[in-house]
């Protein structure tokens, strides 16, 4: 069973996945135009908005992940071979988050609610990230276990550094030119309530989707 995550973002990228001056010339306005600051707005609606549907983080920026419980998953006993599960995961049990935001650069940190009543840091050795595609996903390492929560509620919190890079040359480009295509559309149809992703951006993000977000 899958655990509910929470998520907070800690730092904000520290610029655009998309410069303004690209966005203007895209909607063939001039970079003097008085309508600037409206595209500036839409572009930041529309980076959100494509970070929220792919489930993304495009410049570097950190987040916080905050989950009751690890989710619990068995190996299927009927096809099961030998002892290596039992080994890699005491119990014949695998403890593991589902990151919400990729590309991942790096864990920061992981703590557990302690029987001390304070959030306690887990050893990096107790752990190990593995992925395939967008899915990332945080789990007990080869022979170890991760500790429980003490506590029912928020007792697992994973902090992440999330991004394809630095500068906006480092997003792939069929994403940069989803953005440019989801502002033109906010743009053009500016005025008219029209919020709706256009299938035309849909088929550009598909393939960076992750699955059951």
């Amino acid at each position: 069973m899958t655990t509910t995550l929470y998520t907070q973002r800690l730092e904000a990228p520290a610029v655009s996945a998309v410069p303004l001056a690209d966005v203007l010339s895209y909607v063939r306005l001039p970079a003097a135009t008085p309508e600037a600051s409206l595209v500036e707005q839409f572009l930041e609606s529309a980076v959100q908005a494509v970070e929220l549907y792919c489930g993304l983080g495009l410049i570097r920026q950190k987040w916080r992940f905050v989950a009751h419980k690890w989710t619990i998953t068995l190996p299927d006993r009927k096809t099961f071979r030998g002892p290596d599960v039992l080994v890699r995961y005491p119990g014949c049990s695998m403890k593991e988050i589902k990151l919400a935001r990729t590309p991942l650069i790096s864990v920061d940190a992981v703590k557990v609610f302690g029987i001390n009543g304070l959030m306690e840091d887990i050893a990096p050795a107790l752990y190990q990230v593995e992925s395939v595609g967008q899915t990332v996903f945080l789990r007990n390492a080869y022979g170890a276990d991760l500790p429980n929560p003490t506590k029912d509620r928020f007792g697992i919190r994973v902090d992440a550094t999330i991004g394809f890079g630095d500068t906006p040359s480092t997003i792939p480009p069929m994403l940069r030119q989803a953005i440019l295509v989801l502002v033109a559309s906010y743009y053009e149809n500016r005025g008219q309530g029209y919020t709706d992703m256009p299938p035309s951006v849909k088929t550009l993000l598909a393939p960076w989707r992750q699955v059951n977000l």
